[in-house]
């Protein structure tokens, strides 16, 4: 796979002069033309490589890349500054902000090649090294050090978006029987056969790492306690119900998970995971118990998100200016800091939930896009009621309350939206060779006949909903396209490392319809609300 690189300039013409010239090299390029969208893209696309021009409006270079290089999920990712400075302190500021490179505005063909070519030697060089040292070389699930380093930041995030972080803990049982009576060659092939069930079975957001000999954990984000159970009960059975190489294997999970509203430290919820792995052992193994120490968390702030939107809305159209009553009640509603976030757009950016991005349509409206499902709010110019365009930092308040609503909305354990129980409990994870209880959710949910969706290709193509299309990406992966402006659902699923996951047919296409249909009761709720 060609190398991925993103040009960012605010120039049209030094934009289209670099694409050009890594065009030539067969290089995937991608653009951006302002510091905010490139951070956006950055966080989305994981390019190999950033091309950063430093002299730009609003974010400039020096402190897009000082982000770009303090954030752990892209601190890794090499940038070359691209300037017409030649000033030394502006190289020295360069450097101390993070940069990889320079390159001097007017620059040769053959000079940036070099440069570029260099950088991303250096990078396959250290994700080469990386990759080994975090995984676990007989297994190829991480191993203990690359969770200790990994699974409290994924943790964090869940926290920051007050979504919920299951565990589990699973431990093989008598894995020294097996040893001792089939030699340990036996045992090892047990070992990697548990992994590709237990990975085969997880979202590729999930987390799986062996802390030791016959242990292992799973961590899973915006997943409550119960989920977690049918979780590990589906793993329980996966791994039981097929001997590896004529030996019977069972394991013995615990489960945990912490509490939305609770900042509980991911130590605690594995040390709760763990005894309740122990607890499965002393019971005779072959079983999942769940620590329900954490009682049921309370009922989302779903309500206050409404009354900060209708707030948002009411300034937007009779006053369109900053609101400092406004500015606090989005603090106290998304517990966040004090800022004018209603008259700032630096401020109104940092509004959005992780996991979600800024775009812009054509016309300049600004809206969000998820990443996981490409769900976008806004792109809808607003105006006031003198017809004039409201401005951006409004608009971003707005778009960005919208995000966390959609969020509340589907709140692991909420009853409000039964197509996002069906799309998160039962379709992300489920076994790609086909899933009866996804099936079963599918007919029950959708009132359609029982049939096996996500094994049979012809049966998930009549998911589809009236007025949608099916399609598909460059890579293959099927998509539904909305006939009206052609905004597909579906498509490529990435790992960690931005390396595309094979899906099968069935279950992808089953997974772009519900996606199509959650849309269209999306925006059917808001039509009913009176948006």
């Amino acid at each position: 796979m060609s190398p991925r690189i993103l040009v960012v300039d605010d120039d049209k013409l030094n934009l289209e002069v670099l694409v050009e010239m890594l065009a030539l090299e067969h290089y995937l390029v991608s653009t951006a033309t302002e510091g905010f969208e490139a951070l956006a893209k950055i966080a989305a696309e994981k390019p190999d490589l950033v091309l950063l021009d430093l002299l730009m409006p609003d974010l400039d270079g020096f402190e897009v890349c000082q982000r770009v290089k303090t954030d752990p999920a892209t601190t890794d990712v090499p940038v070359i500054m691209v300037t017409a400075l030649e000033d030394v302190a502006d190289l020295v500021r360069g450097f101390e902000a993070g940069a990889d490179d320079f390159v001097t505005k007017p620059f040769s063909f053959d000079a940036l090649m070099a440069r570029v070519g260099a950088q991303l030697r250096r990078k396959r060089n250290y994700d080469h090294i990386r990759a080994q040292a975090m995984v676990d070389p007989l297994t190829g699930a991480f191993n203990r050090w690359y969770f200790g380093a990994h699974a409290p930041r994924l943790a964090a995030r869940c926290h920051a978006a007050r979504n919920p972080v299951a565990v589990l803990m699973i431990d093989i049982d008598d894995l020294k029987r097996i040893n001792d009576a089939n030699g340990h060659t036996t045992g090892d092939r047990v070992l990697k056969q548990l992994v590709t069930r237990v990975t085969s079975a997880l979202r590729p957001s999930d987390l799986v790492a062996r802390m030791g000999g016959d242990e292992f954990a799973v961590v899973m984000p915006e997943t409550d306690l119960d989920e977690a159970q049918q979780i590990a009960d589906r793993l329980r059975r996966r791994i039981g119900d097929t001997p590896v190489e004529g030996v019977a294997v069972t394991v013995s999970i615990g489960a945990a998970a912490s509490r939305p509203e609770e900042e509980e430290e991911l130590e605690v919820t594995l040390q709760r995971a763990d005894s309740a792995v122990y607890e499965a052992k002393r019971a005779g193994g072959n079983r999942v118990v769940a620590d329900e120490s954490a009682s049921k968390p309370p009922d989302v702030p779903y309500r206050l998100l409404g009354r900060l939107r209708r707030r948002l809305f009411f300034i937007s159209v009779h006053s369109p200016s900053g609101d400092t009553d406004v500015d606090a009640l989005i603090a106290s509603t998304l517990d966040v800091p004090s800022h004018p976030y209603t008259s700032n757009d630096t401020y109104a950016q940092t509004l959005l939930p992780p996991g979600w991005a800024w775009s812009t349509a054509a016309d300049g409206a600004i809206g969000c896009v998820r990443y996981a499902d490409q769900l976008i709010f806004g792109q809808e110019m607003l105006r006031d009621r003198d017809s004039k365009v409201v401005s951006d930092q409004l608009v971003r308040c707005i778009v960005a309350i919208e995000a966390h609503r959609q969020i509340a909305w589907e709140m692991p354990g909420s009853t409000r939206s039964p197509l996002g129980r069906l799309f998160m409990r039962h379709l992300v994870g489920a076994d790609p060779n086909g899933d009866p209880a996804a099936d079963a959710a599918i007919a029950s949910t959708l009132g359609v006949p029982p049939l096996p969706y996500t094994a049979d290709d012809d049966a998930a193509q009549t998911l589809i909903p009236s007025g949608w299309s099916w399609g598909t990406t460059a890579a293959g992966s099927p998509t539904c396209v909305r006939d009206a402006d052609g905004f597909a659902t579906g498509g490529d699923t990435y790992d960690g490392q931005g390396n595309i996951v094979s899906i099968p047919s069935p279950l992808a296409r089953c997974l772009a319809a519900v996606g199509a249909l959650r849309l269209i009761e999306w925006k059917e709720w808001v039509r009913q609300r009176g948006r």
